[in-house]
C-alpha cells in the first residue's frame, strides 16, 4: 500500500531488509519498550500504542492506514504472507479496515461485572475514554455472533434508538 501511495517501487522489500529478525515482535508492547530504550529508532506499531506510551508519531494516510472503512477496497489489493500454525505453513492476510472486538468468555468468572463494563464502554463517556486513549469507537458498535447478555443487547438498542432520534 505504502509502494502505491508514495510511487516508490521496491518500498516493501527495502523495508523489510532493513528489519532484521531480532527487531520482529510478536507484540507491539515489546516494540514500544525497545523504543523506549532507545535500541530502536522508530517502529511500526499502533497510534493508540505510540500515544499511551508518550511516544511521537507519524500519521499514515487513509489510503494505507487500515482505519477508514471508505479504502477497505484498496486495502483488500494488499496482502502478506505470515508462518502459519505449522512449520513451513503459511498464511496470506489480505487488507482489510482494523477492528478490535470485545468478548466476555461464556464461562467467565465475573461475568456481571464484565457485563457492567461492556456497557460502560458504550456509553458516551466510556466511548470517550476509549478516544482519548487514541481508539476510535464506531459510531454504532454490533454484536456479532449469539449470546450476547440481554443488559449488553439492551445497550446497544438503547444507543441505537437514542441515535436514531437524534436527527
Amino acid at each position: 500500500l505504502a509502494e502505491r501511495t508514495y510511487a516508490v517501487p521496491g518500498l516493501a522489500d527495502s523495508v523489510l531488509a532493513r528489519s532484521p529478525p531480532r527487531n520482529v515482535r510478536p507484540k507491539s508492547a515489546d516494540l514500544v519498550a525497545l523504543l523506549q530504550t532507545g535500541a530502536l529508532d522508530y517502529a511500526l506499531v499502533y497510534q493508540s500504542s505510540a500515544r499511551n506510551a508518550g511516544l511521537r508519531w507519524l500519521e499514515l494516510p487513509a489510503a494505507m492506514n487500515l482505519g477508514d472503512d471508505s479504502s477497505a477496497a484498496i486495502y483488500a489489493t494488499a496482502s502478506v504472507r505470515i508462518p502459519g500454525r505449522t512449520r513451513g505453513d503459511t498464511v496470506v492476510v489480505t487488507g482489510t479496515p482494523i477492528r478490535y472486538a470485545l468478548s466476555i468468555p461464556v464461562a467467565a468468572e465475573n461475568a456481571t461485572s464484565a457485563e457492567a463494563l461492556v456497557v460502560f464502554l458504550i456509553t458516551r463517556r466510556g466511548r470517550a475514554i476509549l478516544r482519548a486513549s487514541g481508539l476510535d469507537v464506531d459510531v454504532a458498535p454490533l454484536v456479532v455472533g449469539e449470546g450476547a447478555p440481554r443488559e449488553v443487547r439492551d445497550a446497544l438498542v438503547a444507543r441505537t434508538v437514542r441515535a436514531d432520534t437524534a436527527h
